[in-house]
């Protein structure tokens, strides 16, 4: 029987997720002429997972009961996928469960054997990249394993060839740069809730609001009113906080 997969790289959470594949699989159904869609969503890092089925109900009448499929990568064992050789999953392995060290220097041995310069660079970039940010490999076993990218692999210069790769590399570097920028704002923010309003600042809805702003043009305007903020309602109110006591 022919099928179609959907599969769903989630890096965090998303309690939409539900929602967004009932669409894809209703587009899909109706774009291949209602082949029958087994949706998977695959959770590369450890986060809140949304789990299967969704459901769409009013009181007592269900219209819609969705069942897919959930991979948390965490869980998964990493020697299954190498012992099966399937060279494609290669780039996830740094975050499945517990991946030691000489296997993930077999898997990039394999991958140099099989792709062409162009490809390995790609999935160097994307295997370099979910080693980074796993919490399944040991600080030290990533040295370890970021060594064996330079010194066997080469990887700079690997990558440096491709326009495409070093595009998305200052991509991210800008990206970087914005959102340390949005921290040090917001650190500066609390230190001067902390110097004039104290009391105010250790509140967990003021806490939250600091910390939803993402903006950092908006995070900055917020800091040169709280310089000038006279009491803690104005505060509140930069905040969006409801506004507390008389105002007359």
């Amino acid at each position: 029987m022919i099928a179609i997969l959907n599969l769903e790289l989630q890096s965090s959470a998303d309690h939409k997720i539900g929602s967004r594949l009932l669409q894809y699989l209703a587009g899909l159904h109706d774009f291949y002429n209602q082949l029958p869609i087994l949706s998977v969503v695959m959770y590369l890092f450890r986060c809140q997972v949304e789990m299967s089925p969704y459901i769409i109900e009013c009181v007592d009448k269900r219209s819609v009961t969705f069942d897919y499929d959930v991979i948390c990568l965490w869980e998964v064992e990493s020697e299954w996928i190498v012992q099966r050789r399937i060279i494609p999953l290669y780039i996830l392995l740094p975050a499945t469960k517990a991946p030691h060290v000489s296997l993930l220097k077999q898997a990039l041995g394999e991958m140099a054997q099989v792709y062409n310069r162009p490809e390995l660079a790609y999935r160097f970039v994307w295997f370099y990249y979910i080693l980074r940010r796993t919490d399944t490999v040991s600080e030290e076993d990533k040295r370890i394993v970021e060594k064996e990218f330079k010194m066997q692999f080469n990887y700079r210069e690997l990558v440096q060839d491709d326009p495409i790769i070093q595009e998305l590399f200052a991509e991210h570097e800008a990206e970087g740069e914005v959102r340390g920028e949005v921290r040090r704002i917001r650190k500066s923010i609390l230190r001067i809730l902390n110097a004039r309003f104290p009391v105010l600042a250790t509140t967990s809805q003021v806490q939250q609001a600091v910390a939803s702003v993402q903006d950092a043009e908006k995070l900055d305007l917020i800091l040169q009113a709280l310089l000038l903020a006279s009491n803690e309602q104005t505060v509140r109110s930069l905040l969006n906080l409801p506004i507390q006591g008389d105002l007359l």
